[in-house]
């Protein structure tokens, strides 16, 4: 009896029965199902929709489950986050490939409607609703995106964005970065951007103003429908664009470029972070000022200053990997000033990347298993 006793005591702590944890993950199996599912015709999937729609769902289950047994969130997180980020990527491709080509056939080959771009985005993205038209998509999206703001600050960024995952990766493959001390200024550049692409919605939305039709910018304004050569300009520069900031950049500095130079998206929720419900904290008294959650950081979400010290900021994607890199235990979870277990912010974030990510995921995979008739 003492020696069964005896093993019981050695067994690891993560692979005790945790209730709670059980639980848990039979919720995310029976929700993560019915996203999956929604508005579907389940009695005539067929079997390529079908093998996609369990292979999405069985992958979200692996990743709760590995998060919450090895507590290693970042580690996880960062795996489903890429695997999201590359079949969005081809989920886009593919959808962009057939709408463009309606689109040409439509206007004899010389002009590609914005319009169609937009649907394949809206297709590729697959979110609950998408046949009810554009503006309940974007409804749906400002719920997600409002949602996540409201609870997390710019957690987006880390959990649900379907580019993020890209830079994301590749900012952690080197250890030593071969760039370092990037000028803060370079994060105002967002802004810019978002003042440009302001100036596009302006011209479409109002194409009779004064502006749209006798302002120097006039080209740029008039952007509802590009010719056929200025769009293969616009595609090329776009994907250069992409290759460097999402793949390059991020290898050589170990940041994430494309989030903090370029998306204005990004921009806005760091703007926003401070209404987040949830935030991360260094505790003054624990932290031995290593510099571990600098280093470690990839989104410039950690300052230090003579005043403040090291002092996490609006710029944080609650990524986790500061957290999970402390050695004292400092970087702790907030919700105003009560301290909360990492579960309890785990399991939402991980909750809405399923809502966001696993419907385009099995379309994506549906579409690219359909390339090949299987």
């Amino acid at each position: 009896m003492n020696k069964i006793l005896t093993n019981q005591k050695n067994i690891s702590p993560t692979l005790k029965f945790d209730l709670k944890k059980c639980l848990l993950t039979f919720l995310t199996a029976i929700i993560s199902m019915v996203v999956l599912i929604w508005d579907l015709n389940i009695v005539s999937l067929g079997l390529t929709r079908s093998s996609s729609i369990i292979s999405v769902w069985v992958f979200f289950i692996f990743i709760f489950v590995m998060m919450i047994k090895t507590g290693q969130a970042y580690k996880y997180r960062s795996i489903a986050f890429f695997c999201m980020s590359i079949l969005f990527t081809a989920g886009f491709i593919l959808n962009f490939i057939h709408f463009i080509k309606n689109g040409l056939s439509s206007t004899n080959g010389s002009f590609i409607r914005i319009d169609d771009i937009v649907q394949a985005l809206i297709h590729t993205m697959n979110l609950p609703g998408k046949s009810k038209g554009l503006l309940f998509f974007v409804f749906i999206f400002l719920l997600i995106w409002g949602g996540v703001i409201l609870a997390f600050g710019r957690g987006f960024c880390s959990w649900i964005c379907p580019v993020g995952g890209m830079d994301d990766r590749f900012s952690c493959l080197t250890k030593n970065p071969y760039l370092k001390n990037i000028d803060k200024k370079w994060l105002n550049l967002p802004i810019a951007i978002l003042i440009v692409i302001a100036l596009l919605l302006f011209g479409k939305v109002i194409p009779t103003s004064h502006c749209a039709k006798d302002c120097p910018s006039k080209n740029i304004l008039h952007a509802a429908a590009l010719p056929i050569n200025s769009f293969w300009g616009i595609l090329v520069v776009l994907i250069i664009v992409f290759i460097a900031f999402c793949i390059i950049m991020p290898v050589l500095t170990g940041k994430r470029t494309m989030c903090s130079f370029i998306c204005p998206l990004g921009r806005i929720q760091s703007l926003l972070s401070k209404i987040g419900l949830i935030r991360l904290e260094i505790d003054k008294d624990k932290c031995t000022n290593c510099k571990q959650c600098v280093n470690a950081c990839t989104s410039f979400g950690v300052a230090e200053s003579e005043k403040d010290g090291l002092k996490i900021n609006g710029l944080c994607t609650k990524c986790m990997k500061c957290h999970g890199n402390c050695p004292s235990s400092a970087i702790s979870l907030k919700i105003q000033d009560e301290k909360i277990a990492e579960l309890y912010f785990i399991y939402p974030a991980f909750m809405f990347m399923v809502i966001f990510g696993s419907r385009m995921m099995a379309n994506s995979i549906y579409g690219i298993l359909s390339l090949f008739n299987v």
